[in-house]
């Protein structure tokens, strides 16, 4: 999607998203919710079984604040590598440079 659902960034969470989800539970296994819109990349602890991952951070940069949902967060990453397997989701950002430093994985 393009919007957040939970964000700690300048838009921060969207209410209707948030109720949109909790609309899902019960009915559909939502594992992974990607979004734009925040210009930074943020993985958050998930909500109900579903991780929310913003990841606008190509375009130009915003700051965020880490609080108690956050699990990474970054300004310089801008790429989001997925490696998927039938087993797990591993997320791995990519600095400016080509680098990684971190991974995390569903």
């Amino acid at each position: 999607g393009h919007h957040t659902a939970y964000s700690n960034g300048k838009h921060g969470d969207d209410l209707d998203m948030i109720d949109l989800f909790k609309s899902l539970d019960g009915f559909h296994k939502v594992d992974l919710y990607l979004n734009g819109h925040e210009h930074n990349l943020q993985i958050l602890k998930p909500v109900k079984n579903t991780h929310f991952v913003s990841n606008g951070s190509f375009s130009k940069k915003r700051s965020f604040k880490c609080t108690d949902n956050s699990i990474y967060a970054s300004s310089m990453a801008i790429a989001l590598a997925l490696v998927v397997t039938t087993e797990t989701i591993m997320l791995v950002p990519i600095n400016n440079d080509g680098t990684y430093n971190f991974n995390y994985s569903l």
